[in-house]
């Protein structure tokens, strides 16, 4: 429920007061105060967009001229779709290689660790592949 402003000696205003009731929409919310721009005569529009369109002008001959001052950010360079594949795929070798690498140094820890010649760990693999099938 909505409090009503009262004066200090108690009475209710007769007249809306701008801060003790504002504004209220059909949803209910508060409006927003719209100020609106003093329009534009022709002469100001037509000025305004040939100040634009001579800044966008100079700033496209600025772009052109090989001489320019401007230092522009650009991405990196653009790469074909065959060299991204190639360099994936170079990734890729290079991260199976690691992961090999890894394994059979893993592989020749525990072989040491357990006194396991690399004959009786391929016989073992073979019994466990074999088993698999099974």
């Amino acid at each position: 429920m909505q409090r009503m402003a009262r004066y200090t000696d108690g009475t209710l205003p007769l007249v809306r007061d701008s801060h003790a009731f504002p504004p209220v929409g059909d949803n209910g919310l508060r409006m927003k105060q719209q100020t609106f721009a003093k329009p534009m005569d022709e002469r100001d529009k037509l000025r305004r967009f040939r100040e634009l369109d001579d800044a966008f002008a100079d700033a496209l001959r600025e772009l052109d001229d090989p001489n320019s001052r401007m230092d522009i950010p650009t991405g990196p360079p653009v790469r074909s779709l065959e060299a991204q594949d190639q360099d994936l795929a170079q990734e890729q070798r290079e991260e199976v290689d690691t992961r090999q690498l890894a394994f059979e140094r893993q592989l020749n820890d525990l072989m040491k660790e357990y006194a396991q010649s690399a004959e009786n760990v391929s016989d073992l693999l073979r019994t466990l592949y074999c088993l698999d099938e099974q």
